[in-house]
């Protein structure tokens, strides 16, 4: 079945996506930490929920075209889930770079407060 592209199916959802990647690091990871292990766990949890958004959002889409998701997943979940996991990674080529983005502005904050931290220390002495 030939869906046209539009704003509902494809750029609202992408939209989404993006804003999730971009703004849920910042609010996972604390914005005093000094560690960037935090900071990498962060990031990947955020990638994680923003990957599950996705599966969720790429359900959604096919049951609106009339797919019967939720017979599909009551009839064999192993097949669906693994079906709608596998499709709902192609937006990742939108939302991908702007979590490395944002990966990097939060290693870049860590180290600045590491750096404001030891001039400190310096300054005591």
């Amino acid at each position: 079945m030939d869906v046209p592209i539009g704003f509902s199916n494809t750029i609202l959802p992408l939209f989404i996506l993006c804003a999730a990647a971009i703004s849920l690091p910042r609010l996972i990871v604390p914005k005093e930490t000094r560690s960037q292990r935090m900071v990498v766990s962060g990031v990947l949890l955020s990638a994680f929920l923003v990957q599950s958004l996705s599966t969720a959002l790429t359900g959604y889409l096919f049951a609106q075209t009339g797919a019967n998701v939720g017979g599909a997943l009551s009839d064999a979940p192993g097949e669906t889930m693994f079906y709608l996991i596998r499709n709902s990674f192609l937006p990742m080529v939108a939302w991908g770079p702007l979590m490395i983005v944002s990966w990097l502005s939060l290693s870049r904050r860590t180290e600045r407060l590491r750096g404001q931290d030891l001039a400190r220390e310096r300054l005591r002495e």
